[in-house]
């Protein structure tokens, strides 16, 4: 597992847009799922997201601003929200990070409250 996570961060700071930077933060979080239910993934999720970032929730105004959308067809593709794993309905509405990623509104902002950044990407919102 080392070996998997350094070859990731080697991967990181190899890109371009990482070349001038010097320090990069990475997070590491490691979970076991105990349950295999969707209650069981959405606490271990949340449960992991809550130690790695315990004082870094964003702001209420940062959260109050998200995009909401309308999810439209993917032409074929599945979307999921990544954080409860359940599929965004077609003509449902969801909330839109910054970054473009899309997500239940109720599922983003608990995570926003504890973390400031996309759960995929890291993106970071206003503390």
């Amino acid at each position: 597992m080392i070996h998997k996570i350094s070859t990731c961060a080697d991967e990181i700071a190899n890109k371009v847009k990482n070349s001038s930077k010097k320090v990069l933060s990475i997070i590491v979080s490691i979970g076991v799922i105990v349950e295999n239910t969707q209650e069981g993934h959405v606490f271990a999720m949340m449960e992991a997201m809550e130690a790695e970032s315990r004082s870094n929730p964003a702001s209420k105004e940062a959260i109050e601003a998200l995009k909401k959308v309308k999810v439209e067809d993917c032409e074929g593709a599945t979307r999921h929200c990544m954080i409860c794993m359940e599929k965004l309905e077609e003509g449902c509405e969801a909330t839109r990070m910054p970054c473009l990623h899309v997500y239940h509104r109720s599922c983003i902002v608990h995570w926003l409250e504890v973390s400031n950044v996309c759960a995929l990407c890291r993106f970071q919102l206003a503390q």
